[in-house]
């Protein structure tokens, strides 16, 4: 009987301390969407929707993440960089996660948008945040595609 509660004890703190712990990471498809071969032109339109320069903004190359929900395919996304932030972050306080996160990361407050691309034929959906843990290791490169003219 020591043994099995030995076992069972081994088998669950590894599976707790491991990198799918949490409900919101389970993926059972195996399935992807396909690769968003337009990302800098989906990127492109959104800057120019939102009215901003185009200059100085990067992009990464798409990385794939877990779907929207645990039996849809794993979806595509990428990491707007040099946004500049709505919010004048100066004269409000942070939300606590955001100050621990900070606190923890030491990184300065950096404005990202994520574009996450589930189907061809469709907008990608949008994610704004600051220091986003999908865009922390992101491989930047300058946006350089120009908007489909309306």
């Amino acid at each position: 009987m020591r043994i099995w509660v030995l076992l069972f004890s081994v088998a669950a703190l590894s599976a707790c301390s491991g990198p799918n712990s949490g409900l919101n990471t389970l993926q059972f498809s195996q399935e992807a969407y396909p690769f968003p071969a337009n990302y800098q032109i989906e990127a492109a339109r959104l800057v120019r929707d939102r009215g901003l320069d185009r200059h100085g903004i990067s992009v990464s190359y798409p990385q794939q993440t877990i779907g929207s929900t645990v039996s849809s395919p794993r979806r595509w996304y990428v990491c707007l960089s040099g946004v500049p932030d709505p919010i004048d972050r100066s004269t409000r306080l942070p939300p606590l996660s955001e100050w621990i996160g900070g606190w923890m990361d030491r990184q300065p407050p950096r404005y990202d948008l994520v574009l996450f691309f589930s189907e061809a034929s469709r907008r990608p959906s949008v994610r704004e945040g600051t220091n986003s843990a999908l865009c922390r290791d992101a491989r930047l490169e300058a946006l350089t595609a120009q908007p489909p003219v309306i």
